[in-house]
Order: C-alpha cells, then structure tokens, then sequence
C-alpha cells in the first residue's frame, strides 16, 4: 500500500514464533518505505512484550531493521504477542513558515509471535 499511511511488513525467516534465549539478540528486517519529503521516520516502539525484553530501530539506506534483545533474566516457558507500534515525525509548516515536528501513530506491525527458551 503506497501513501501517507504506508505501514512497513515485517519479513520472519521461518514461520513459527521468534525464539528468545536469555541473554540473546534477534533481529528481524522490514519492507523499505518510501516516505513524502516533510515526513521522517519510521519509528517503532515496543508496546507490548515480556518483562526482560527490549528493541532497538534502526533504519539504514530506507531499510528499517528491527532487534530485540533477551536480559539474563528473561523468564523462559513464555508464549504470545510482541506488537509493535509505528510513528512517523510530520513537520509541517506553519503559518509563520517555521517547521514544528509532530509524532504521528501510523498503527501497529502485525503482531509477532514469540516464545522463551
């Protein structure tokens, strides 16, 4: 889907659950988006997931990447949904011709099924 609202697909190597390791980093890779000229972006934040994991975005030459990290800590025996929220930064112009950046949600990734080891 081309347009304002573009939402980037996450591309899994296999399609069963991502499994997580204590201590281990997994990375999954994301549809390139082509974004209009006063849009930046994407930016994704981690809304829902297990106590003990985390994820970093980053996006090189248009192509987001996204990678979860495992704590020490993480709980194994777990099971469910990672989901992933999706913003683009809008700056407008306004009235007086300055530029004043805005956090825009563009939805959530499809949800990413994950279990713990």
């Amino acid at each position: 889907m081309q347009g304002f609202r573009q939402q980037p697909d996450v591309r899994l190597k296999d399609t069963g659950p991502v499994q997580f390791e204590a201590g281990e980093s997994i990375s999954l890779d994301l549809k390139p988006v082509n974004l209009p000229g006063n849009m930046s972006g994407p930016i994704f934040e981690l809304e829902s997931a297990p106590e003990g994991l985390t994820m970093q975005h980053s996006v090189e030459s248009n192509k987001p990447a996204l990678e979860f990290t495992a704590a020490e800590t993480l709980e194994p025996g777990l099971e469910g949904n990672l989901v992933v929220g999706v913003y683009f930064e809008v700056s407008p112009r306004s009235k007086d011709g300055k530029r004043k950046p805005r956090k825009i949600a563009a939805g959530v990734l499809p949800a990413i099924p994950y279990c713990t080891r």
